[in-house]
């Protein structure tokens, strides 16, 4: 049975023993990036409960989103 496999992370944690994970979870044929702004806003809007209240981005989201992703291409293929 073949698995197709994403997954988005929200934020980084700069921990070396988890590196080698992210790079066998890719090798074994799991696409992983980060969640960029928009993926962020969709969440928002299609799972939490929020009142009616629009979701805001924050200051620098698409800095720190291009930032984190950098951050983990180095991991996945440095």
């Amino acid at each position: 049975m073949n698995v197709d496999l994403s997954l988005s992370a929200a934020r980084l944690y700069y921990e070396n023993e988890d590196d080698q994970g992210l790079r066998d979870l890719v090798d074994a044929g799991a696409q992983v990036a980060m969640m960029a702004p928009e993926d962020f806003k969709y969440c928002w809007d299609n799972f939490v409960y929020h009142g009616g209240r629009p979701f805001k981005y924050w200051k620098n989201v698409h800095r720190n989103y291009y930032s984190l992703q950098q951050k983990l291409d180095e991991i996945l293929w440095d």
